[in-house]
């Protein structure tokens, strides 16, 4: 009777899968492998099947892991124009699932566009682990991070790292970092302009943010348009991305006439006629005071009403400098918030009125009100999607709070 084969323990599948990584991702797992030989016997094994799993799956290949809005998707192909076929796969992700710790990060993903989760280090007793009044943020370990956001992390990166909150996009980062090496980046300039007035919502007129022409309008109306989430599939997303990367594009017409697809020109100018039916339902949740446009749903919207228009509230009292806008979520019985400036509102050089940095203001409130630290943004948006309806009524008046003492201050009322 043939020997059966021996089972390989996880200690040799894991030397194995690392000898065939590359020594810069052999270097990452040291440290993880020191930590392993420190548990107690009881651990390693536990430990050991961790990691082996986590190295069976870099070695599918490097993954892009990026955001899903139209920066998320312009920084994914500047990322595919500096990395040609690098990619196996583009992961899209958005905060709630960092924040929830439901997305796993590896060792070799490029990450883009994205905050570092701000998951606080809790001790035994379940307390916030702090160091000279920091709270030690969980250290992630990736090959590349770039972001911009205003409330991400600036540490705890262990590989390359690009952090800027003063970029109005983070494909604006990428570009102007990347672009000193390789020239040929050039042809993605109007793109990367066009991403930077919509991710930073730097519009002038109640009509941009739905001229199509503007190529960063067009994705986001695209990303929008959840009806047609089957034809924008993560598949045809990753080809829309890697053609209007390919090199073979070497200008920006044809970087452009990619863009340009005929079935993403199609899906955004359905968005814009879901608008129109969602303008209709929404408006009775409207009103303004001392300066600030407040929209709150109490129930979750009823399929047939229409696309979300997020810009629609602003459009209507372009005077108020602010939104205070609170929905229920579709899955689940938490709401979303986010306070933000209204960019019609903004003085005649393009420049906030305001002092307020949205992001970190909202991420205080929630903090200090739900306990949790899933909150953030830029300066000129904070949002939430997670929060509790018990807590609802109670951040909701924190914000008006805090909004009604700006607007006071710029002599609004």
């Amino acid at each position: 009777m043939p020997r059966k084969k021996a089972s390989k323990s996880p200690a040799k599948e894991i030397l194995n899968s690392i000898s065939k990584l590359p020594l810069s991702y052999q270097r990452k797992i040291i440290a993880p492998l020191e930590k392993i030989l420190k548990e107690p016997k009881t651990k390693i094994k536990q430990e050991a099947d961790v990691l082996h799993k986590h190295l069976l799956e870099i070695s599918q290949g490097p993954r892009l892991v990026t955001h899903i809005d139209e920066d998320g998707l312009v920084s994914a192909v500047i990322m595919c124009a500096v990395n040609q076929g690098k990619y196996a796969e583009i992961v899209y992700t958005d905060y709630k699932a960092l924040n929830e710790g439901s997305f796993t990060f590896l060792l070799t993903d490029d990450v883009v566009d994205l905050p570092q989760p701000r998951n606080p280090k809790l001790d035994k007793k379940g307390e916030l682990i702090k160091k000279d009044d920091t709270i030690i943020i969980t250290e992630i370990t990736t090959n590349f991070w770039a972001d911009h956001h205003e409330t991400g992390s600036r540490g705890n990166y262990a590989g390359e790292h690009l952090f800027d909150p003063s970029s109005p996009s983070c494909a604006s980062l990428l570009y102007k970092h990347f672009i000193k090496k390789m020239p040929s980046l050039i042809r993605f300039k109007e793109l990367v302009e066009a991403t930077d007035m919509v991710d930073s919502a730097r519009y002038r007129k109640p009509s941009d943010p739905y001229n199509i022409n503007n190529p960063a309008v067009l994705l986001r109306l695209m990303l929008t348009n959840t009806k047609r989430q089957k034809d924008t599939s993560l598949r045809f997303k990753e080809k829309l991305i890697k053609e209007a990367a390919d090199k073979k594009n070497d200008s920006w017409e044809k970087v452009r006439q990619a863009i340009y697809n005929p079935i993403v020109v199609a899906i955004a100018n359905e968005a814009l006629a879901e608008f129109e039916i969602y303008r209709k339902y929404i408006k009775p949740f409207i009103k303004s005071e001392h300066g600030v446009t407040i929209k709150i749903e109490e129930d979750k919207r009823q399929s047939g009403l229409g696309i979300k228009d997020r810009y629609y509230p602003q459009t209507l009292y372009p005077e108020n400098i602010f939104l205070l806008d609170c929905w229920k979520n579709f899955i689940g019985p938490a709401y979303s918030i986010g306070i933000s400036e209204n960019p019609l509102a903004r003085d005649e050089n393009g420049q906030s009125k305001s002092q307020l940095i949205m992001g970190e203001e909202l991420q205080k409130i929630v903090q200090r009100i739900t306990g949790t630290t899933g909150a953030g943004g830029h300066k000129g948006i904070g949002m939430f999607q997670n929060l509790p309806a018990d807590k609802r009524d109670e951040v909701i008046d924190a914000c008006k709070e805090l909004l009604f003492k700006e607007t006071k201050r710029l002599g609004y009322y």
